[in-house]
Order: structure tokens, then sequence, then C-alpha cells
């Protein structure tokens, strides 16, 4: 009787959903590839869930050469996902429950993971819903749930609030494997529906992702810049991503009370989308307001630094994580990466009030409560702060290696619980 009620309820969410549809037409999905073998599904809404995922699912790969096909729920990293794997098949769909049942045909999965998120549906900010599952389920998938997290967001639609609601339990136990990052979160999901046999607490495997960030910049765009950083030896404080105004004026002003201990130190300010001349025109005056005559990195070129460098304001992409290495101090702006710059073993300072729907919040959570991490409530707190981390940097520095060595692992519990529960066959 359950099942007759449970396929009446999947019958009728599947006619109201045609019915919206006709209302609101989605995009049509991207050209489904077809695959004459069995194939692993990753559902990964970012690159962040895919650099996330990536030692794992490397060691899939090898371990079952099976076809690799990416899910994306929104459109943008083509490009990024194929640099990563140049062989992948790229899915971008947006939900739509007949292009899963159409790519379960195409490309049968023997294994689909989903990468972190949603634990539960409509929960975080991604489209991936139950139909995903429930298609791979009937293609004869195994289906695991790996890092997950809630981040308790609420449904943007009425047809995702129904959804949720005639759902959720089954969304969750169709899964075969769930790992989450913590206690609290493998309670939540057991608490609505998850089989506790199959839902393991593993730890977070973004710490895992970071094993190879201590390399040097091999492909700096700026070597010779960088090295007269480092052979300066002046004390350098980077601000990652710091771009709203009061996160600004807060890293300001406490660079210059700073400042006033150790005059010799240099400021790295590296905000968000260098790409607007005019926040960067910005940044620029509020540098010299400050008394902090900066250099723009853009203009400045590849040329080192002089003793009379105050500060660097740095306009260009993709060069915060060679300046981390540089740093002797990161300050990273709310809701971000603070593991970047733990990884490096730098010691990190933050602002409070982080938000929990932000993918960053889990490492700042873990790095909060393990003491990886200085919260700062203003300008006088945040200084001190750097000051008592001059006065043992390389203590600091062991601290945070150590904070990164200790949490890391989650990757191989995964993968001993998935050799172990959801054995995959090749054959079609």
């Amino acid at each position: 009787m359950g099942r007759f009620f449970g396929r009446l309820r999947w019958w009728a969410y599947r006619t109201l959903y045609k019915i919206a549809s006709l209302r609101n037409p989605l995009a049509e999905p991207s050209q489904l590839p077809q695959i004459d073998q069995r194939s692993i599904w990753v559902f990964v809404s970012t690159i962040g869930e895919l650099n996330m995922v990536r030692p794992l699912l490397d060691q899939v790969i090898q371990q079952h050469k099976l076809p690799l096909v990416l899910i994306a729920d929104r459109t943008g990293y083509r490009d990024a996902y194929s640099h990563i794997y140049p062989s992948a098949h790229m899915i971008e769909l947006d939900g739509s429950v007949s292009a899963f049942q159409d790519l379960a045909i195409s490309a049968p999965p023997a294994l689909f993971i989903v990468a972190e998120i949603p634990a539960s549906l409509s929960d975080a900010p991604c489209r991936l819903p139950y139909a995903a599952l429930r298609y791979a389920r009937q293609a004869g998938s195994k289906v695991v749930l790996v890092n997950a997290w809630l981040y308790g967001n609420t449904p943007d639609c009425t047809m995702d609030h129904v959804e949720r609601a005639w759902f959720n339990r089954q969304y969750l136990q169709s899964f075969d494997l769930i790992t989450t990052q913590d206690d609290r979160i493998r309670s939540h999901l057991i608490s609505n529906g998850a089989n506790p046999n199959t839902t393991f607490t593993t730890g977070n495997m973004k710490l895992d992702a970071m094993r190879d960030l201590q390399a040097s910049a091999a492909n700096s765009t700026c070597p010779t810049l960088l090295e007269s950083i480092n052979q300066s030896k002046r004390p350098v404080i980077v601000g990652g991503c710091v771009t709203e105004p009061s996160g600004v004026h807060l890293f300001l002003s406490s660079f210059v009370r700073f400042r006033v201990h150790y005059p010799d130190a240099l400021l790295v300010l590296a905000p968000r989308h260098p790409e607007n001349q005019a926040l960067m025109t910005e940044l620029e005056a509020l540098l010299i307001q400050y008394g902090l005559q900066p250099i723009r990195r853009s203009e400045h070129g590849d040329h080192p630094i002089t003793a009379s460098t105050v500060s660097i304001l740095l306009d260009t992409f993709g060069e915060l994580r060679d300046f981390y290495r540089c740093a002797t101090i990161a300050h990273v702006s709310i809701n971000h990466n603070v593991l970047e710059p733990i990884a490096l073993g730098k010691p990190v300072t933050v602002r409070g009030n982080w938000e929990r729907n932000y993918p960053s919040y889990p490492v700042f959570k873990l790095a909060k409560e393990s003491g990886a991490i200085q919260i700062a409530t203003d300008a006088d707190q945040l200084a001190v702060y750097w000051m008592n981390i001059m006065k043992a940097p390389q203590e600091a520095a062991r601290d945070q290696l150590a904070f990164i060595s200790r949490h890391q692992g989650a990757t191989h519990r995964n993968l001993e619980l998935l050799n172990q529960l959801c054995p995959i066959e090749k054959t079609r």
C-alpha cells in the first residue's frame, strides 16, 4: 500500500510540475552524452564543490575506470570543470525532472556522487531535484552524498515547497551512503529520514584538498615581486577578499595602529572584483587617505618592491594565493575562504558574524572551534592580535599546520565506506 501511494504521489507531482512548467518554461539542457557503458555521475554545483571532492573522485576514477559525467545546476563553470577533467562529459541541468530521466537513459550511472549539497531538498543555493536520485536508482546506480552540510535555506517557489514536503524523506532514504562533516549534521539528517546505519560523520574533505598547497608557486606571474617581498623580511599583512566598506576601514585602521610598532610593515589589499575600475580607484583613494601610498599590481608589473613601498593594491586575477604565501599574517574578509591561508601555515584573523548559508562557513566554524582563527570586533583588537602573533610567528604557523593535519583524513574514510557499502558494477 505504501508503494502504491508513493507512486501516486510521484505521478501527482510530475503532473503539477508539467503544469507549472507551462507557465515558466525551463531552459533547454545542454546536449546529453550517449555512453555505451555505465558511468560515474557527480553533481557539483560550483567549482568549490568540485575541488572539495576531487581527491576522492580521482581515486574512484582510478579504481573503476568509468566515464565521468559532471552535472552542474548553473552555467559558467564548463571551462573550469573541463580544465580539471578534460575527458569528462559536462552537463548543465536546471532541475528539470525529464532531463534527469533522459540522462539516465543516455548515460546510465553505476555510481552517483552528490558533492556536499544539497543535503536536503532545496536546502542549499543549488538545484538538485529528487528526480535525479529516483532515476539514477531506477537505472541500477548506487547513490551517495559526501561531505554533507546543511545551509538552512528555504524553498524558492511553490513547487520546491511541494517537493520538499512530499519527498525530502525519500530523498534522504535514496542514498546508499551519506557522509557528514560533523555529528550535528548527521543527527539532523537521521531525524529527517536518513538511514542511521549508512550515515557517518567523516570530517570535512576540504582539508584534504589542501595537501598540495605548500608547493611553491611555480606558475606565478610575478616571481620577481614575490621574491623581493620574501627577501625583505618585513612583516606582511595580506587582506584577502577585503572589499566591503566597513571591512576595508577596519583592515586599514588596524594596519595603521600596527605600523606604529612595526614601521616597516607591508600591507597587501586584495579585494574581490578587481575588474571593477571604479572600485579600484575608490580603494586606492582610501589607502592614500590612510597614509598608505599604494602601488597597483597591474601597473607595477613584475618588479621588486623597495624600502619605501608601503602597500600593494592587488587589482589582478588569480594571484591572492601567491601573496598569501608571502604573508606573515592573513586577514580574511567575512564569509570568505579561511582554509587556504591556514593550509599555508599563516595565522588568520577575521571579523565576526559570519553567515552560515555561505560555502565558506563550515571551515570557518571548524577553525573557530579549534582556535585556528582569531575573531576581532574592532580595529584596536585586531591590531593587538597582529602584534601578539608577531611575538612568535613561527609558533603560530606550526599551530595552523597542526590544525590542518589534525583534521585531514576524511577522503580516506569516505573511500573506505564507499568501497565497503557501495560496490558498483561496470556492466550496462
